[in-house]
């Protein structure tokens, strides 16, 4: 917020506080008026400073808060002009909140140093909007760890039907820190009867990883496959502009450490300008720690402007990078029984919304997000042969901005996927705007 935006929060607490400076004045009514007047401008401030709400709307809402609130409320005639300012507001929120597809293209146009979108058709790159640029991969970064996984299967090296005690993965797990991700997993592979002896096979780990996006299964995965393994395969591929993995879990374990360790300090300064070497170094550790059961921990105690340096540091790539990855993952770029195992990760859409069938032939998918960040990459071929590689990639969200992408943008794949109309638009509209 703004320094009149501060004024005029305050100026609304200072007048609500008039009617209290006389003793004669100060009754219930008041006072209960200040109290609930003060709660309101508390919220506004909260959902626009930590939420990242728009400034606008959560004045608009507190107004209307205290319009609820007040008694006075309540008479016919004010009823009557509530109602007309209700069903306006009811038509304006209606046309903000429907499904609309060009909200992230207006994104995309709004913040082109923060976000990126690559498309390709039928073999031909159709969108490169600041594609070349690495971001923050979030969860996406999973695909590759899911490559190195069908290499060493592929090798024999591992196999798919080796079971695992499950007590072991969840060394990995940390509460409430991956959405409920990894407990959904835990969920379908009960539902399923695919846990016997509290064991689980290796590859409903790597599916899990993939389709729910468990963290804890990653990190159990990059310790299982080896860290080095997994960088290496990044240099075989010659994707030169992917950082190097390291264990998800780990990383954020780490952080919250070092808050513990350098309370006195700028941690958080400290933590940015640390070495990728050495912020990979601080990562494996606690890593190690976990799979060790050397560390117990419930949670962690890391505010989300905190988590934001775990956010900024994840491995970066470029959308180009993973667009071609998702090309030789479709095409069969890869050995046959490495494609056929990527696949079969990938392609969880199919599995797990059957509807899918009446309209493509496969989609592979893999998205991430953290408060700061949101990202999908997508594969299609649709039932008339037709086949795309969509990645898009959005960083430095406010959490506002964050929900309302998650809220837009299957209407927007979906728009970029069935119509060639919207395609062509959007194709047109970035050219320009990146002119």
């Amino acid at each position: 917020m703004n320094i009149y935006a501060w004024i005029g929060l305050m100026g609304i607490l200072l007048l609500s506080s008039v009617p209290l400076f006389k003793k004669s004045q100060r009754s219930k009514g008041n006072i209960l008026r200040f109290a609930v007047t003060t709660v309101i401008v508390l919220g506004v401030i909260f959902f626009v400073e930590v939420m990242g709400v728009s400034f606008i709307l959560a004045i608009i809402a507190g107004c209307i808060l205290l319009i609820l609130l007040d008694k006075k409320t309540y008479t016919k005639k004010r009823m009557m002009i509530y109602a007309s300012l209700t069903l306006i507001i009811i038509t304006v929120l209606y046309f903000l909140l429907k499904h609309n597809p060009e909200y992230t293209l207006n994104h995309l146009m709004k913040h082109p140093e923060s976000s990126s979108l690559f498309v390709a058709m039928n073999d031909e790159e159709m969108i490169t909007y600041q594609s070349d640029i690495p971001r923050p991969l979030a969860s996406v970064v999973k695909i590759i760890v899911a490559i190195e996984y069908a290499y060493q299967i592929e090798n024999g090296d591992l196999h798919k039907d080796a079971t695992v005690p499950l007590e072991t993965v969840n060394r990995y797990y940390i509460e409430n820190t991956d959405g409920g991700a990894h407990q959904k997993w835990l969920e379908q592979m009960e539902e399923a009867g695919q846990i016997e002896n509290d064991k689980v096979k290796l590859h409903d780990i790597a599916k899990g990883m993939i389709a729910f996006s468990s963290n804890a299964n990653t990190d159990y995965l990059i310790d299982v496959l080896g860290v080095e393994s997994i960088n290496n395969r990044i240099d075989q591929l010659a994707l030169k502009d992917h950082d190097d993995v390291y264990p998800l879990v780990g990383a954020l374990l780490a952080l919250n450490e070092y808050k513990k360790e350098k309370k006195d300090t700028d941690w958080q300064k400290e933590l940015r300008e640390m070495s990728d070497e050495n912020y990979k170094k601080e990562a494996l550790i606690q890593s190690e720690k976990m799979k060790h059961k050397k560390i117990t921990v419930a949670g962690v105690d890391l505010s989300v402007k905190e988590q934001r340096v775990w956010s900024d540091r994840m491995p970066k790539a470029s959308p180009a990078t993973y667009g071609r990855l998702l090309h030789m993952i479709s095409r069969e770029g890869f050995p046959s029984e490495i494609s056929h195992t990527l696949r079969d990760l990938m392609e969880w859409p199919m599995e797990m919304i059957p509807e899918n069938k009446e309209h493509y032939r496969y989609i592979g998918a893999k998205g991430g997000s953290t408060a700061f960040i949101y990202n999908q990459a997508m594969y299609f071929e649709d039932l008339s042969g037709n086949q795309m590689e969509f990645v898009l990639f959005m960083d430095d969200l406010s959490l506002w901005e964050s929900m309302m992408l998650q809220f837009h943008s299957n209407s927007f794949i979906v728009e970029m996927v069935n119509n060639k109309q919207f395609r062509k638009k959007i194709q047109s509209t970035l050219q320009a705007y990146a002119k």
